[in-house]
């Protein structure tokens, strides 16, 4: 039997079975007196007293080991989040490397991000109050900024709707189901894209933003991957080379790395 699977067999064994054999003895009103008159307890032994050492044994035991469990289970998250960090910016660098090189470009200095459903209690709430009242259901896209793909700036707490209404190049990219770009957007338009003024003041520094949608097996976007530089990068009349990368980088975060997703 292979040695992971035998450490893993001992680990609930002994984080399980033993606290517990611990606390059925501390409660256990028969066993103990059994085992003392069989003489595998000593006469002069108290047995309430006994039962109480059981009971600390037992949560003394399961505290230790719980948090045991525990600190061991940081360190490898902490160690598995940094070499997913390490490879997301390896990997940000080829995406990079290629851009440049396929633009003639040098350089370059994009920020990636990702935009997943929000599902805040408040917007849940709001929508509960729009269904009571027959309003459209309000769909929200929100910024999920790492730190190996992007600097976070100003970009923290910030969502565009995707539904009823688009709102910004993200819900743009939601509706059409395809990848929007702007590189000129020194001067932002704010009816062209339904922003208020909090998503102006938000992107006033930006002057580039590419909007890529991922969907699932039924067709629905279920996330938008946006590439936003301040920087003007002049991307038109390039679309056929930097939409084929765009595409393969985006379904390679999606396919490999899922749970940047959720």
């Amino acid at each position: 039997m292979n040695n992971k699977i035998l450490i893993i067999i001992f680990k609930v064994f002994f984080f399980t079975l033993i606290p517990a054999v611990f606390f059925y003895l501390s409660q256990s009103n028969s066993y103990l007196d059994t085992l003392q008159k069989a003489g595998y307890i000593g006469p002069t032994v108290d047995i309430i007293n006994l039962k109480d050492t059981f009971l600390i044994l037992g949560i003394f035991l399961s505290t230790i080991l719980l948090s045991f469990n525990y600190a061991v289970s940081e360190i490898s998250w902490k160690k598995a989040t940094h070499q997913r960090d390490s490879l997301l910016k390896y990997n940000k660098d080829i995406f990079i490397s290629y851009l440049e090189n396929k633009l003639d470009i040098k350089n370059i200095n994009l920020n990636i991000r990702i935009y997943v459903p929000n599902k805040s209690i408040i917007l849940k709430i709001k929508n509960i109050i729009n269904y009571m009242l027959n309003r459209p259901i309000i769909r929200e896209f929100s910024v999920k900024n790492i730190g190996s793909l992007a600097d976070i700036g100003n970009m923290y707490k910030l969502s565009f709707q995707v539904e009823p209404q688009a709102q910004g190049i993200v819900g743009q990219c939601y509706q059409l189901k395809k990848i929007i770009c702007d590189d000129n957007l020194q001067l932002i338009n704010k009816s062209q894209y339904n922003l208020t003024e909090y998503h102006i003041n938000k992107l006033c520094d930006l002057k580039l933003i590419i909007c890529a949608p991922i969907f699932d097996e039924k067709n629905n976007v279920i996330a938008v991957i946006s590439f936003d530089s301040k920087e003007s990068i002049n991307m038109s009349g390039n679309e056929h080379i930097w939409k084929h990368l765009v595409i393969n980088y985006c379904e390679f975060l999606h396919e490999y790395l899922s749970e940047l997703f959720k």
